[in-house]
This record gives structure tokens, sequence and C-alpha cells, in this order.
């Protein structure tokens, strides 16, 4: 298999736009398939051991819907809260290679 200076396969660029649009919506068929299944799960916690998890879902919904919630995770809070972690993490990320990136030019400035 020949590969171009960037890793390129020629397999890989006899894909066309057409292909990946089939990929992208079978992608897509498999994301709501799976929250159809997953959609109803919930996951129980304890409020008193998993405080950190309490305190988080009163930040983001609010306390009387926290108690609402009788101790359980559903699914949908569990992927908004995996989302706000992404973002989080990201920011932090984008915070830590922006720290680096000074840092290095300070560096070379002195070099």
């Amino acid at each position: 298999m020949q590969y171009d200076q960037f890793g390129i396969s020629d397999e890989m660029a006899e894909v066309t736009n057409d292909d990946l649009f089939l990929i992208k919506e079978e992608l897509i068929s498999n994301k709501n398939y799976l929250y159809d299944k997953l959609k109803n799960i919930k996951v129980k916690y304890n409020k008193a051991t998993n405080q950190d998890i309490h305190e988080a879902i009163i930040a983001f919904y609010g306390e009387e819907f926290a108690n609402n919630l009788n101790g359980f995770i559903t699914f949908d809070i569990f992927v908004d809260m995996l989302d706000v972690i992404k973002v989080a993490s990201a920011d932090k990320a984008e915070q830590l290679l922006g720290r680096y990136i000074i840092w290095a030019s300070l560096v070379i400035r002195k070099a």
C-alpha cells in the first residue's frame, strides 16, 4: 500500500464526498438507535456518598429538580454532564497549550 507525505493511502484518496455522506448518515442512524435504547436507563446514587454528583446536579438543574430525581441519574443527565466535562477539558487544554506556547516563545527569545 502506498502513502503520500501526509500518510494518506491510495485507497483513502479514492473516498468521495458521497461515501463520506453515507458514512455520516449511518453514524447518525446508529447514534439515534443507541440513544433510543439507552434513554430510559437510570442509575442509583447515594446522596451522602456521592455528594459531589448531587451538588453538580443541583448546580446544573436546581435543588428542586435534584430532589425529584430521588437519587437516580438519568441517561440524559449523564450525557449533559459529559458534554460539560468535554467543554471544560477543551478549555483547560487550550489554556495549558496557550501557556506552553507563551513559555516556549519566551525560551526561544532568550536563546
